[in-house]
């Protein structure tokens, strides 16, 4: 008997498992890696849409008022109430600023942060100049999520203007991207899923045409080890419309001749033993 790890079975069903599984894991990374992108995508335009929108709602003449040391004047209370009133019509939103663009440096303006904001005139560190220079002429927004030690965030960039139409500062708007993240989770765990689900339909129909197929070749192995043994009793109950049936049929017709010409070797074999027993009575 054969082992089953030689097994036609086992073979069978283990190298379309392994394509089920290779195709399946392909067709995962692929659709995750889409889905994440097409998030990331929208998260982009919505955060460029909402920053546009907020930045008209700033006076760019206001923000040009504003010197070093005015972080206790009017104006400056009016603007980050402002940007506070805005911030809290949306939970995504963590932190609005505005910011002036001297070269190729970020200055802060007002910054309406509730832990130690920046101060007027604060250098920013690292910002994200291509972005911020972009929002000057129309609203832009981070390439993608970036994360810190504070979580992880997208930021969204637009341009303040004054009176006469002319941009005189950039709003920035900080966004987390919990909405997003469980968005994406949600397409992994989804697509996972339906993967997981398609291995295991496809292994068990994998497993029941093999167990057929070998069952058929089984029933031809052992009529064909009968006929070995000189049993020709042997019969092929296999109905099948395929190569496999094919075969069967071949092998039934085999048998069948076999029989005929075993029964007509012994009829020769009677004939001559009379002929014989003739001719010693003959003696």
């Amino acid at each position: 008997m054969v082992k089953w790890t030689r097994s036609l079975n086992t073979k069978l069903v283990a190298s379309f498992v392994l394509i089920i599984v290779i195709t399946s894991s392909l067709s995962f990374f692929y659709t995750y890696e889409e889905a994440r992108s097409q998030l990331n995508q929208s998260a982009r335009e919505k955060l460029m849409e909402v920053a546009g929108a907020m930045s008209t709602q700033i006076s760019g003449d206001a923000l040009l008022s504003l010197k070093q040391g005015d972080e206790n004047t009017s104006t400056y209370t009016s603007i980050i109430a402002e940007l506070r009133n805005m911030r809290a019509n949306s939970a995504d939103i963590q932190n609005m600023y505005t910011m002036k663009l001297v070269g190729d440096k970020v200055y802060f303006i007002v910054d309406d942060s509730d832990d130690d904001p920046s101060a007027i005139g604060q250098l920013y560190a690292e910002p994200e100049l291509t972005q911020i220079k972009e929002a000057m002429t129309s609203p832009s927004a981070s390439p993608s999520f970036y994360s810190d030690e504070f979580g992880t965030y997208m930021s969204g960039y637009a341009p303040i203007k004054d009176a006469n139409g002319t941009t005189v500062a950039i709003l920035g708007v900080d966004v987390t991207a919990v909405a997003t993240l469980q968005q994406i989770d949600n397409v992994r765990n989804s697509t996972a899923m339906i993967i997981v689900a398609s291995v295991v339909i496809g292994t068990m129909i994998i497993l029941l045409f093999s167990l057929t197929l070998i069952r058929d070749i089984k029933k031809m192995n052992a009529a064909a080890e009968k006929i070995s043994t000189g049993d020709m009793t042997a019969s092929i109950d296999i109905k099948r419309k395929d190569e496999v049936g094919e075969l069967a049929d071949s092998f039934s017709r085999m048998i069948a001749s076999l029989k005929i010409e075993m029964m007509m070797r012994d009829e020769e074999g009677l004939d001559q033993r009379e002929a014989e027993a003739v001719a010693a009575e003959k003696k």
